[in-house]
């Protein structure tokens, strides 16, 4: 929901111009509708549908940072290349073993699967607040 704004705000200047830009700004509209259903399913207890809501999520971040690795040369090493490593290969994957996980009738692992990028996501946070409160900013 933090990137809604944007939809609502000059759409050549924030996300860029051409084809990058409307990767975005879809990725940005279709993404609350990927959680809201994540969140309905969940909530009634289909878990299936549940698990792919939340892979069309993480899928649907992926393809908006392509154009970003597009246009800019990727960095392999360090931290920077082990982010890009990390959202450009295994958050796909992650995705697409959740979807066939899920087909085949294993949604524990599919679960696991599905949410472990959100996870990633939260300790890296809390990582960063606890770096934060250490050593300041």
């Amino acid at each position: 929901m933090s990137g809604v704004p944007v939809l609502f705000g000059n759409l050549s200047d924030v996300p860029g111009p051409g084809i990058g830009g409307a990767i975005i700004v879809t990725k940005i509209a279709l993404m609350p509708f990927a959680a809201l259903a994540a969140l309905f399913f969940t909530v009634r207890g289909r878990m299936f549908y549940a698990v792919l809501a939340l892979a069309v999520g993480q899928l649907l971040t992926w393809v908006s940072f392509l154009p970003s690795f597009a246009a800019n040369e990727l960095v392999l090493t360090g931290t920077e290349g082990a982010v890009t490593i990390y959202l450009a290969v295994v958050v796909p994957l992650l995705a697409l073993a959740a979807i066939v996980l899920a087909l085949r009738g294993r949604l524990t692992a599919a679960i696991v699967l599905a949410v472990l990028p959100t996870m990633a996501g939260v300790a890296a946070a809390i990582a960063f607040a606890i770096g934060v409160m250490i050593y300041g900013f």
